[in-house]
């Protein structure tokens, strides 16, 4: 049985090599090193195959509660993953994946992602099946 939802989050974030001089990251990521970062309404696909007996509304609360982590927060800050790893939309896609596959986990769920597709704007997607990408 496949179970689709969608999910959506706002959240601001700014591409930064710690490594690298304040010059060459904003020659490598232009506007988008900024001091205070940007922000998107990010639109989140996920579809998961679930057996009969799994509670779809179990499944909602859990990707509520990840998407939530996330949501009106800004990510280089507020999400300990990306103080050091840069948060584009392939690495939150690959952190949504893992959280939300731990949380069913932990709940004994026996469903499984199937495919997550997160949206930075109506242009610019990824895409992860059994965690491999796509874009």
């Amino acid at each position: 049985m496949i179970f689709q939802i969608e999910k959506y989050f706002s959240a601001a974030h700014f591409y930064q090599q710690t490594q690298w001089s304040r010059e060459k990251n904003l020659s490598v990521f232009g506007k988008c090193f900024t001091e205070f970062g940007h922000g998107h309404d990010y639109r989140l696909e996920i579809e998961f195959m679930l057996s009969a007996e799994i509670d779809q509304v179990q499944i909602a609360k859990v990707c509520d509660e990840v998407c939530g982590q996330l949501d009106h927060q800004h990510l280089n800050f507020m999400i300990s993953e990306f103080k050091t790893l840069i948060p584009t939309t392939e690495n939150i896609s690959l952190w949504l994946w893992k959280k939300i596959k731990w949380q069913i986990k932990a709940k004994s769920s026996t469903a499984q992602i199937r495919k997550l597709r997160l949206f930075e704007n109506p242009e610019i997607w990824v895409e992860l099946e059994n965690e491999s990408m796509t874009f």
